[in-house]
């Protein structure tokens, strides 16, 4: 389970290393977000793979492949394997104290 905060800072709450350690679960729940939200689509994930340390890719039904790149507290996403990729979109995330994963849109500067 996830939820959509609304603003750009990280919500307080629960411990978030469960999703932390499994990048392959946190890249498909961050994908299928980004396809319903962005893409206007409600694909769900066919296979991960990773890509590097911190870029996964999750192809998605209908052959979406969409890229999540973990920083610090933070991931970043696009479409890919398109031209023009993207658009990108960047989300804080946090954890309720029931361990859900909350995504909130992240200002840049």
């Amino acid at each position: 389970m996830y939820m959509l905060a609304d603003l750009g800072e990280p919500q307080s709450g629960g411990d978030c290393s469960g999703w932390e350690r499994d990048r392959e679960s946190f890249s498909k729940r961050v994908a299928e977000h980004y396809a319903r939200t962005v893409l206007g689509q409600p694909l769900s994930a066919r296979s991960i793979r990773q890509g590097s340390a911190v870029r996964w890719e999750v192809r998605m039904s209908d052959d979406v492949v969409i890229a999540v790149v973990f920083a610090k507290d933070f991931v970043a996403t696009a479409r890919i394997h398109i031209s023009p990729m993207g658009p990108i979109r960047h989300y804080n995330y946090s954890c309720t104290p029931q361990g859900d994963l909350v995504l909130t849109d992240r200002k840049l500067p």
